[in-house]
């Protein structure tokens, strides 16, 4: 996950795409559990896989964020990301993938703005 940005660059050249073409789903610490947000372009804040992919493709890619935080973590966030959720967590969490893949759909049958548009309005 870390080196994402390798793998991702190749499919780029072999496919032929621009990076405006890449869809990447990713957590984020700085959404709580359970929302999600699309974003074109931006920065790593601090997350190893898209700092990969923006090393090696560029920031202009479209990302669904996929909250995984809304606790408080202090020092490395290692054991917090790749930890267990608990019971009522993972209703939540398993609720949040059908809609990103939801998300995913709408991206590629309307494009980005049309799905922020969309989906940013829900609560």
């Amino acid at each position: 996950m870390n080196v994402s940005g390798e793998s991702v660059r190749l499919a780029v050249e072999f496919y032929g795409i621009l990076p405006a073409d890449i869809l990447v789903v990713h957590d984020e610490l700085d959404l709580p559990l359970g929302r999600i947000r699309l974003k074109v372009g931006g920065g790593h804040a601090g997350h190893n896989g898209l700092r990969s992919i923006i090393q090696h493709c560029g920031p202009e890619f479209v990302r669904i964020r996929c909250g995984i935080g809304g606790k408080l973590v202090s020092g490395p966030t290692t054991n917090f990301v790749l930890g267990n959720f608990g019971q009522d967590e993972e209703i939540l969490a398993a609720k949040m993938i059908d809609v990103a893949a939801d998300m995913i759909e709408h991206v590629l049958q309307h494009g980005p703005l049309a799905t922020m548009n969309r989906y940013h309005s829900e609560v």
